[in-house]
């Protein structure tokens, strides 16, 4: 053999080696292809705040798109399909007015879900990580489950299974007509349709399915208070945190939702076919962009929380999320009964009543004709003589002799926070306390380290921990600091609150032992001494929950529902 001959048989072994080494390098940097019980879905990686590699399965539906037939309908299960479905991006949003841009946003086909892992599990034997499933926020009529704003970065830095979703939002999911055409409550069926796939699938992706945890803020924390209600949930989650929010809040139920439906239709031009079946069929022929447009013009005045189409009461019907009103089957004892973390942030209206002081026509609306538009920004207004009365009792208590201006900013802002967040919120933990229901842990926030979920939108803010400040300490995305300064008391909480919720969805204890950084044992809640945790700028046990100002509201709202009932026997 020649040296040529013998220099290239040499170099040709060598190409093949480096092949080889090239391709099972590539093989090792692959993301696994997990087949779920529909498919075949192909993901991305990502990297967490510390630089952990991750796995990103984006986009992956979970029901067939809501449209044309399906639209007002409970969701359906996905049909299977043949090919790798391509999960590297998330999916639709649900239709929408953006709270950001207040255009209109999203697509009916949104019924979407995304999985983050820290790995797939390659045999039998591994150890099954808790799962963390996320309801977002909005109203229940905005927002989604995509890392624009819920970004996994922090929590995968543990050994957890995150997953957030989208379900259908305003009339497109709440919408009811009272009976059996529309029941109602489809965005609420849509997350019990997405929590039926993380049951049947999360083991694919490293998850425990007999330890999956639901947590949401705001619209979402109610959300999550509803599942622990709702006969449709049962089974399919085991222990729930709410952040800043519960079914018993004023804004997270109606009993006018028929109304509401036959008000919507008048505007859309469907009201003339008389029939609920036609008339729901009419709306099916609208866009979803006129829905939401002309849903917002249902609003009665200026910044109040009003939107119509929210979670209902269905009766007794088959396959009904939610039987009866949240209030009486919760003392009825009508509960998904698992371990539950809530809480409220300290200055939660500080949000709702800047967007009402900065607003020059409708703060000197309420300064000057309190007692006529009080009842419809509070949401109360039933007959001039008793919304007086109530009028009157809410500024004796939080304004006492003082005028109604800008100058009393902070009253205005515990007012808010009373009536649209704490009270509910509250009652819930109080409740739960005398139905033989397992540990409540209760949190408030009061660390205010600068960073507010509303600086974007609302500018110069005042100080405080608005409604859903716990945010960019849980989350990374856009809005948010890419990352907590090392070092810092933000860095810190936000280390302390994604410790304490992955221990409680780890353990079913949110601080199972002290630590540097969880410096205090977290009690359970008691409804005796109000006991619960104050996250400031250290960790520290209180007792005592606004006492005077929940009080008070316990007795308005029993004023309310006595309204009410004396409305429906008329």
């Amino acid at each position: 053999m020649s040296t040529t001959t013998n220099h290239w048989g040499f170099r040709y072994i060598f190409i093949i080696y480096l092949f080889i080494g090239w391709t099972e390098g590539s093989e090792l940097d692959r993301v696994p292809t997990v087949n779920t019980d529909k498919g075949k879905i192909q993901g991305s990686f990502l990297f967490s705040a510390k630089g952990r590699k991750i796995l990103a399965y984006r986009g992956i539906p979970y029901a067939k798109p809501p449209v044309d037939n399906l639209r007002f309908k409970a969701p359906e299960p996905m049909e299977a399909w043949t090919d790798v479905k391509n999960t590297t991006e998330e999916g639709n949003v649900c239709p929408q007015n953006d709270i950001f841009t207040n255009q209109f946003i999203g697509n009916d086909d949104c019924l979407f879900l995304n999985v983050f892992t820290p790995k797939i599990p390659i045999g039998k034997d591994e150890n099954d990580m808790p799962v963390m499933v996320w309801i977002h926020g909005g109203l229940f009529i905005q927002g989604s489950g995509g890392s624009e704003l819920y970004g996994p970065d922090y929590f995968l830095d543990e050994n957890i299974v995150l997953v957030t979703m989208n379900y259908r939002l305003g009339a497109l999911g709440f919408l009811s007509t009272g009976d059996e055409v529309v029941p109602g409550n489809n965005g609420l069926k849509d997350q019990v349709m997405a929590l039926k796939w993380v049951k049947a699938n999360i083991a694919l992706f490293g998850g425990d399915p007999i330890r999956i945890t639901i947590f949401g803020n705001s619209a979402g924390a109610a959300s999550v208070h509803f599942h622990l209600l709702s006969p449709l949930s049962k089974g399919l989650f085991n222990r729930a945190i709410s952040q800043s929010g519960s079914a018993l809040n004023p804004w997270a139920f109606t009993n006018e939702a028929p109304k509401h439906t036959l008000h919507l239709a008048e505007l859309l031009g469907c009201e003339e076919e008389g029939i609920h079946s036609q008339m729901v069929n009419c709306m099916r022929g609208h866009p979803a962009e006129r829905i939401v447009m002309t849903t917002n013009r249902m609003k009665e005045w200026g910044t109040d929380m009003f939107n119509p189409f929210v979670p209902v009461a269905e009766g007794k019907r088959k396959e009904a999320f939610l039987p009866h009103d949240p209030r009486k089957m919760m003392k009825d004892g009508k509960l998904n009964k698992v371990k539950y973390i809530m809480g409220v942030t300290s200055d939660e209206g500080v949000l709702f009543s800047t967007l009402l002081l900065r607003h020059p026509v409708l703060s000197q609306d309420i300064k000057y004709e309190l007692y006529k538009y009080l009842p419809m920004y509070l949401g109360y207004k039933f007959d001039p003589e008793k919304d007086d009365e109530i009028t009157a009792k809410i500024h004796d208590f939080y304004f006492k002799n003082d005028t109604v201006d800008t100058s009393l900013h902070h009253k205005f802002y515990e007012m808010d926070m009373d009536h649209k967040i704490l009270h509910g919120v509250a009652e819930t933990a109080k409740m739960l306390s005398y139905s033989n229901f397992p540990k409540v842990y209760f949190y408030v926030l009061s660390y205010d380290g600068g960073i507010s979920f509303w600086s974007s939108i609302l500018g110069d803010i005042p100080k405080g921990v608005f409604h859903a400040d716990e945010l960019p300490y849980m989350f990374a995305s856009k809005m948010f600091p890419k990352e907590m300064k090392p070092g810092t008391p933000q860095e810190k909480t936000s280390e302390r609150l994604i410790k304490m919720w992955t221990n409680f969805a780890s353990e079913g204890n949110p601080t199972p032992e002290v630590t540097e950084t969880l410096t205090t044992t977290w009690e359970p809640y008691d409804s005796k001494t109000k006991n619960h945790l104050d996250i400031g700028m250290e960790l520290k046990m209180k007792t005592g929950l606004y006492d005077e100002r929940v009080e008070f509201w316990d007795s308005i709202f029993a004023m309310l529902r006595k309204k009410e009932r004396v409305k429906d026997e008329l």
